[in-house]
């Protein structure tokens, strides 16, 4: 168990420093892409996941009207 949290603990600290320089709030919503008159929806992944895991669910919901649709 020593050796597996040690090679997670690398790892985690390789993962953080691949994604340092990654700008996150340059994919914030801007209020021209928001609708005000709709509640927003945050769609937000599992361990593992990624944004992509909600490309099914976002389009469904657009074509029934839903236009404040943001995953991460």
């Amino acid at each position: 168990n020593y050796g597996y949290s040690l090679v997670a603990g690398v790892a985690s600290i390789g993962a953080l420093m691949l994604t340092w320089p990654v700008d996150l709030e340059a994919r914030n919503p801007t209020r021209e892409e928001c609708d005000p008159n709709q509640t927003p929806i945050l769609l937000i992944h599992g361990f593992t996941g990624s944004s992509n895991n909600w490309l099914f669910h976002k389009h469904h919901l657009s074509k029934a009207g839903q236009s404040n649709i943001f995953t991460i």
